[in-house]
């Protein structure tokens, strides 16, 4: 349900890589926002993009790595 800034272009970019559908405007009701959610969790292919997104999130290096790079990247 985007509202402003930066938040329709993001929107479409989730509604490009079948990971959300967009409400937006009149079209957010309580029923139209059910079925949105009914038809994203029954989806095999938006499962599949939070299973990718799953993936890349837990190799990413800890906060305290990345931290630790960034004062090299200073130095």
């Amino acid at each position: 349900m985007p509202q402003g800034a930066d938040q329709f272009v993001n929107a479409e970019v989730l509604e490009a890589a079948n990971a959300g559908r967009a409400l937006t405007g009149d079209q957010v009701t309580a029923d139209a926002v059910e079925e949105r959610a009914k038809t994203l969790l029954d989806d095999a292919r938006v499962r599949e993009v939070a299973a990718r997104a799953r993936h890349e999130i837990a190799t990413m290096p800890a906060p305290s790595e990345v931290v630790g790079q960034l004062e090299e990247f200073a130095r």
